[in-house]
């Protein structure tokens, strides 16, 4: 086993702060779909499957969201519930295309988008290319429309024309980084011998982005912060994704694939290149395991992991991200931090 220390924890935690209720926020995001369903009733079908593919999360985005407001002293519930219901349409309209990009024709367990519009041309008769065809489209054009609402959602949630204004480009970035970072994961999985940097930079890009700073910033600009607790904000969620990004690729090795919802070998036989594959890399250790059988191939994968000291190398620097995270928080109000040192550990600090 790793001696690494585990991620980091502070010596002295104050109260542990309410956690939100979020009602209000899946309230707005279900009432936006119903009357843009309602509004074209020829993409009805469209925003019925986005609906569903919205449920089951654990609003991550519209909680960081919604902290970040009220403890700034926001007060708008309307505009909160509007933004943090836009981040969450947001997360599933990058969801819809991923499996797209991915192959996949599943999500949470259950047949996702693509793979339902298949099973309907199917259900009609059509040949089994035209109706992967047909279900791929129909992903794309759900998750456009995703984004479309999303962007609607976020960048018209105030009533304060300046304040919306802010919200407009904070989810424009997290749109155009997002993509970026997409398009970087892509390139890397044809790559040779993944750099460890340029990994790092892409988690920072699809993942922190929309996931922590956006959010984080977006609920400080509701409650009218000024632009250096949005920067503190920035800086603190960038560290924050990728060491949540990196604590993901060590529990998909060595998690229980049941709790964290896939095969523990996905990542290698999909050629993703995360920070573990990197780090193997360096090493001049290839971990390529696509022809053994699954559980051969995860006992292969963390033996390799484990006696390279590759897993004790990811810990330590998914910690050092969360130590910077931390002392990001210094530079926003004393409430605001508290209440996200919590979020942080809660989010970081998983069972290795």
């Amino acid at each position: 086993m790793s001696t690494a220390a585990p991620l980091a924890r502070t010596a002295q935690v104050p109260a542990r702060p309410t956690t939100p209720d979020l009602q209000h926020v899946v309230d707005a995001l279900h009432r936006h779909i119903d009357v843009a369903a309602a509004a074209t009733p020829a993409a009805a079908r469209l925003w019925s499957e986005v609906r569903r593919a919205s449920s089951g999360g654990k609003l991550v985005r519209p909680r960081l969201l919604v902290t970040a407001h009220r403890a700034l002293g926001g007060a708008d519930a309307t505009a909160e519930a509007r933004a943090a219901a836009g981040f969450e349409l947001l997360h599933t309209a990058f969801l819809i295309h991923d499996d797209v990009i991915d192959h996949d024709w599943t999500r949470r367990g259950e047949a996702n988008v693509a793979a339902t519009f298949r099973a309907a041309a199917l259900a009609r008769g059509r040949r089994p290319d035209a109706a992967e065809h047909l279900g791929v489209s129909a992903a794309i054009i759900a998750g456009d429309l995703a984004v479309a609402g999303a962007v609607q959602l976020v960048g018209g949630a105030s009533d304060d024309a300046a304040t919306s204004a802010r919200l407009a480009a904070i989810v424009a970035e997290a749109v155009s980084a997002t993509a970026a970072g997409e398009l970087l994961d892509v390139e890397l999985a044809a790559a040779d011998g993944p750099d460890l940097d340029t990994v790092l930079a892409m988690y920072e890009a699809k993942t922190s982005v929309y996931t922590f700073c956006a959010p984080l910033r977006a609920g400080a600009a509701l409650a009218g912060a000024d632009a250096d607790v949005l920067a503190a904000l920035d800086r603190a969620g960038r560290a924050l994704g990728v060491a949540y990004q990196i604590t993901d690729d060590l529990l998909g090795l060595f998690g229980d694939p049941a709790v964290v919802g896939k095969s523990t070998v996905s990542d290698a036989r999909e050629g993703k290149r995360t920070v573990l594959a990197a780090l193997l890399a360096e090493r001049g250790i290839d971990p390529r395991v696509d022809r053994m059988p699954p559980e051969a191939a995860a006992a292969r994968l963390r033996d390799l992991v484990e006696r390279s000291g590759a897993r004790a190398a990811a810990i330590d620097l998914a910690a050092a991200h969360t130590f910077a995270a931390r002392d990001a928080l210094g530079g926003v109000p004393t409430e605001l931090g508290r209440a996200l040192q919590h979020l942080l550990t809660e989010l970081t600090d998983r069972d290795l």
